[in-house]
């Protein structure tokens, strides 16, 4: 008997949806993302696109998929789930002018156990 042998065309479609569903628990749209709470803030006195040109290679290190959304007078650096699902968002940096400084804002997926990694990269860029 090979592996798998016994796996019926309807039971291995149910599987593999069971499977995505708990890949991508917790994870969030774009717009979902916004309403998060802000896991860490911090303020720069770069412009916004400076921040922005800083952190964003870095994000792409790791994820080619990350990118930049304009937002007003600000921006959000965006970093999606598996390197290129666009629905489905891992992390946001919002990228907000105010007063002069430039504030940073850092949401996240509530499963996400990489987030200091990311956040040390955008600590670096302040």
């Amino acid at each position: 008997m090979t592996v798998g042998s016994d796996c019926t065309r309807g039971s291995c479609a149910f599987a593999i949806a069971a499977l995505a569903t708990l890949l991508l628990s917790g994870c969030a749209t774009y717009s979902e993302m916004a309403t998060r709470p802000v896991s860490y803030s911090a303020t720069t006195p770069k412009a916004p696109q400076a921040y922005a040109d800083c952190l964003l290679p870095k994000l792409m290190d790791t994820n080619a998929a990350s990118h930049i959304v304009p937002r007003g007078d600000g921006l959000d650096i965006v970093v999606p789930v598996g390197g290129g699902t666009p629905q489905a968002v891992m992390m946001t940096f919002d990228v907000t002018p105010s007063g002069g400084a430039t504030i940073v804002q850092m949401r996240h997926m509530a499963s996400l156990s990489e987030f200091p990694k990311q956040w040390k990269q955008a600590q670096s860029c302040l």
